[in-house]
């Protein structure tokens, strides 16, 4: 889960923000994807997701080691579970030339004028 400050002049964080709203407009793969998620999140015993639609924690005694452990097997599972795939799916659907690179990262090629390249 990327973390990022949005600046007018910054057009990779733009493209990340685009392409990220590119996946939670596709109610086919976000309602499943935020749903699997937060069964994790819960079973994990990491956070629930409260009436308010914000995560909760489920523990204030979580060390950061352990966090990190959960989270990693978290993404793990949300790989077995074929999300990263999707993700392309969505993207090339959109219109994005996207496709998981050799590290296993969700790669996309920026649109014609997005990304000054000087």
């Amino acid at each position: 889960m990327p973390w990022f400050t949005m600046h007018a002049d910054d057009p990779e964080a733009l493209l990340l923000a685009d392409l990220a709203g590119t996946l939670r407009r596709d109610p086919d793969f976000w309602q499943p994807f935020s749903t699997h998620l937060d069964e994790l999140l819960t079973v994990h015993e990491i956070f629930s997701r409260g009436p308010d639609g914000f995560f909760q924690p489920l523990s204030e005694e979580l060390a950061p080691a352990e966090y990190l452990q959960k989270n990693a097997a978290i993404w793990h599972q949300m790989e077995d579970a074929g999300y990263r795939q999707l993700s392309v799916e969505v993207l090339k659907r959109a219109g994005h030339k996207a496709w998981i690179n050799r590290v296993g990262d969700i790669a996309v090629e920026p649109p014609p004028g997005t990304l000054s390249l000087d």
